[in-house]
């Protein structure tokens, strides 16, 4: 069984909405649906029901948020591999851009674990951080 109702609002509404709650709520209200049913069938106890997710999420701060425009990089670097499903699939930087976004990404997964994103947006707001990255 496959329930796909929280998926949209998570990502439209965020993961602490109360729309969210209440979509958590539902989906609770169906596994003890299915719970009973198994019960009223003898098969409660010889029926694993494993609950899972695709992926976690957290609150989009944009206070704490890197733009990677601020380097330079731009969306027309890239371009739009398509995944297995309409709605995925990759961006993949340009030959002429690979070293580009490579060093820019390896200086900041670098300067992440060094320094508290707050810190990191403060420095880019300020101009501070681009002389930094030797790319």
């Amino acid at each position: 069984m496959v329930v796909y109702v929280c998926n949209h609002v998570f990502h439209s509404k965020g993961p602490d909405s109360p729309e969210v709650h209440e979509k958590i709520k539902n989906v609770d209200k169906i596994l003890g649906i299915l719970k009973e049913q198994l019960s009223s069938y003898e098969i409660e106890g010889k029926t694993n029901i494993i609950v899972i997710g695709d992926h976690g999420m957290a609150e989009h701060k944009t206070d704490s948020t890197v733009y990677l425009s601020d380097f330079g990089v731009r969306l027309g670097h890239f371009s739009w591999v398509p995944g297995p499903m309409f709605t995925t699939g990759l961006l993949v930087p340009h030959d002429e851009y690979k070293d580009m976004v490579s060093c820019l990404y390896s200086s900041l997964r670098q300067l992440v674990t060094l320094l508290p994103l707050a810190i990191i947006q403060t420095l880019l707001v300020n101009n501070m951080l681009i002389p930094t990255m030797h790319c």
